[in-house]
């Protein structure tokens, strides 16, 4: 029995002596690939750790226990099937260092203090290629100072880096130098490679031949979106011409009819009111002296058909607003002038400056309302024999309109208003403030005037 458990041991001897030998590294982690490996900086070295696990999460900094397979990869010590833990302790990640092609051999020499495998460097180079690969990784070759490394990143670009990227740009690059991990054939030489940690590593140097390319890339892009732009313009424009000319048919439409309308008030009620006020005339006293007291509702009613003429007179002129708005404003303001000059026995005048070429239809229409409202007031009310209609430029996009009278003055404060059956400054006002201009009144001795202050 003794006999047999010794042959079984002795047989036994050769599978230990096979089983792998696992050894413990402990250092700072400098870079990190998620599931596939992570660069551990040790007292004496850098190491390669290949592992699958991936929790907990690591960083650049983290102090890590790492335990696995020792081996040896394109002439580095690395640890493979390894598993490791964190230590809770912070590591220091040294300094990036600026290089160029003359220090990539540097990446090869283990263990000494010039070696830069693993090392965080920042270079300078010029893109070549980018090739996106499976898994989610994307390739970058890139040329500097003559020599053609890999740059790697682990992940996709975005749309708009890979454009410009693809336009060769000269880029400056941050990330950790290492070797390929592949075999290579006897007497060929391992391909030095730089891990980017993120799209934030790459920034382009945008020189004079990149700006051109760009603009050109720009150019080309747009021109093939350019006939759906022309068509999307083309179509917005019809649009805006078929509401505009639908606008002008209506305004027309209204405009015709308000003419239409005024046309009959004047030609038709207005001289039938003229002519039963002149019959009621005829059976007053000639001489003007006060009616007896059997004629007073005679009288009275004289009255009411002077105010009623009078009101439809001023429905008349707001039909024909509109109408005059098609006008430019020195040229409506002049004829106002001319027609009030030919048609009372005031002296009118007009001195016109700083007036814009249009102004928009709401308030043009409540500006001429103002105005005539003026002129009204200083001839029925203040027996004004002078009118003076006065513009001038007021600031930028800016005019002043002043009315002065030489009536009799007034005091706004104790002016009679629409409790009194008085519409006259109330209705101004309503007007100045839905249009957005300043009103103001004044009167001093033998002159009165309105100020106007309005912002085209």
């Amino acid at each position: 029995m003794k006999r047999f458990i010794s042959i079984l041991a002795l047989a036994a001897l050769p599978l230990y002596a096979n089983e792998p030998q696992t050894e413990s590294v402990r250092g700072t982690v400098l870079y990190c690939q998620p599931w596939q490996f992570f660069l551990l900086k040790t007292e004496a070295r850098v190491v390669r750790v290949q592992t699958r696990q991936g929790d907990p999460a690591l960083s650049p900094g983290d102090v890590v226990e790492a335990r696995g397979v020792p081996a040896r990869r394109n002439g580095r010590i690395t640890i493979e099937a390894a598993t490791y833990e964190k230590t809770g302790e912070n590591g220091v990640v040294p300094e990036t260092q600026l290089i160029g092609p003359k220090d990539f051999p540097r990446v090869f020499d283990e263990g000494k203090p010039s070696d830069l495998y693993g090392m965080p460097v920042r270079l300078k180079a010029r893109v070549l290629n980018v090739i996106p690969r499976e898994w989610a990784f994307t390739d970058i070759d890139i040329e500097c100072g003559g020599e053609v490394i890999s740059a790697s990143i682990n992940g996709y670009l975005d749309d708009e880096l890979g454009e410009l990227l693809a336009l060769h740009p000269d880029v400056e690059l941050e990330g950790f130098l290492i070797v390929l991990d592949i075999d290579f054939p006897n007497g060929d030489t391992p391909k030095v490679d730089l891990r980017l940690p993120d799209s934030d590593a790459i920034t382009i140097i945008p020189n004079t031949a990149f700006r051109r390319r760009l603009l050109a890339h720009k150019v080309s892009k747009a021109a093939r979106y350019a006939p759906w732009l022309l068509l999307v313009v083309v179509a917005a424009l019809s649009f805006k011409l078929y509401r505009a000319r639908q606008a002008k048919s209506r305004l027309q439409v209204v405009i015709a009819e308000r003419r239409r309308m005024a046309a009959d008030l004047h030609d038709s009620i207005e001289q039938h009111l003229a002519g039963a006020r002149l019959y009621l005339d005829s059976m007053l006293p000639e001489d003007g002296s006060p009616a007896p007291e059997e004629l007073k509702p005679i009288e009275l009613a004289r009255d009411i058909l002077v105010t009623a003429k009078r009101e439809i007179r001023e429905t008349i002129w707001n039909l024909r607003i509109d109408e005059l708005t098609q006008k430019r404003p020195k040229d409506v303001l002049m004829s106002l002038a001319q027609k009030l000059a030919s048609t009372t026995a005031v002296r009118v005048e007009a001195i016109l400056k700083g007036l814009p070429e249009t102004l928009p239809e709401a308030l043009f229409s409540d500006m001429l309302y103002v105005v005539q409202e003026s002129v009204t007031n200083a001839i029925k009310h203040g027996k004004a024999t002078r009118i003076l209609i006065a513009s001038d430029t007021a600031g930028p996009k800016k005019f002043e309109l002043r009315i002065v009278n030489n009536g009799t003055p007034f005091d706004t404060q104790h002016a009679l208003g629409p409790e009194a059956g008085h519409f006259g400054l109330s209705g101004m006002r309503e007007r100045a403030r839905r249009s957005g201009f300043a009103i103001s009144f004044a009167s001093k001795r033998h002159t009165t005037s309105v100020r106007l202050e309005i912002k085209t």
